[in-house]
């Protein structure tokens, strides 16, 4: 889960709706911003650059990386590993709607000794680049499409869908090695190729 503010509630980790609580066995929270989270039965879980309220107990190993609100370091009764910063990283581009209706692509800037959300305080730093400079592929396009569009300076977005890997290249030598989302379908994976 990233970008993501959850308010008025609780943040369940396992699933409610079928049966009761179900298992869980671990994932993933960055850039976000929760109340209370009940874990439940996750295993392993990482939560990076994030606010939480409280987190309710840990099975395996539950590692939290500049998280306002975690649990101190405890590890391992209970199973709390806690960094006070994430000693670097970037968060993953994503798409975006100005205030012309225009969407573009936003790359966060690198963080360096990060802790908390990016925007909780103000705008995320980095930038955004138009959708115009972006080949947009769909399921069915081919590599030799996809290449041509790279070798003109395009990037690369690849939409939900199934789709096989693939090895784009560019003729500046530069290799990106790109592949889309099999199943189920999912927002479009970016991966800016510059």
């Amino acid at each position: 889960m990233r970008r993501v503010n959850i308010t008025g509630g609780n943040l369940s980790l396992m699933d409610y709706c079928t049966a009761g609580p179900q298992f869980a066995s671990g994932g993933f929270i960055s850039d976000s911003k929760t109340g209370n989270v009940i874990n439940g039965s996750q295993q392993q879980y990482f939560v990076r650059d994030s606010s939480i309220g409280d987190w309710s107990n840990g099975v395996w190993n539950q590692v939290f990386s500049g998280v306002d609100g975690a649990p101190a370091q405890s590890f391992p009764n209970p199973p709390y590993t806690t960094l006070d910063s994430t000693p670097i990283s970037r968060e993953k581009p994503y798409l975006t709607l100005d205030a012309a209706g225009q969407y573009g692509v936003f790359v966060p800037a690198v963080r360096k000794d990060s802790a908390g959300t990016t925007w909780e305080n103000g705008p995320t730093a980095g930038r955004r680049i138009p959708l115009s400079d972006f080949f947009v592929a769909r399921p069915g396009d081919s590599v030799k499409t996809i290449n041509s569009q790279l070798a003109r300076g395009k990037n690369l977005l690849l939409t939900p869908g199934s789709t096989t890997s693939i090895r784009a290249s560019r003729s500046s030598g530069r290799t990106p090695s790109c592949s889309g989302s099999a199943w189920p379908p999912s927002p479009p994976s970016m991966a800016p190729c510059r």
